[in-house]
């Protein structure tokens, strides 16, 4: 399907933008970015590379998120790995 022959510019684009974030927010997922994309009349390439690029900011800024908001968090189990690294250091 085929919305236009050439990508859109200006509201149109916000409005696109904000649409597919705020439903994949929402359902917690993270993709419909090269549908929408494609559905402008974007080459596939540069449609995946965008998506990669927009997934490895959003996946970045959730990850600062999450550890930020657990960091003072009492009564965490500990992590296996962070352990076994801090025993195997040298002092």
């Amino acid at each position: 399907m085929v919305i236009a022959k050439s990508a859109r510019r200006g509201a149109v684009k916000l409005a696109v933008a904000a649409a597919i974030g705020c439903l994949t927010a929402l359902t917690g997922i993270g993709g419909g970015t090269t549908p929408a994309l494609q559905a402008f009349s974007v080459r596939l390439e540069a449609a995946i590379a965008t998506a990669s690029a927009t997934g490895l900011v959003t996946g970045a800024v959730a990850t600062t998120g999450a550890v930020g908001s657990g960091w003072h968090a009492r009564d965490v189990p500990p992590i296996p790995w962070a352990t076994s690294i801090s025993r195997s250091s040298p002092r």
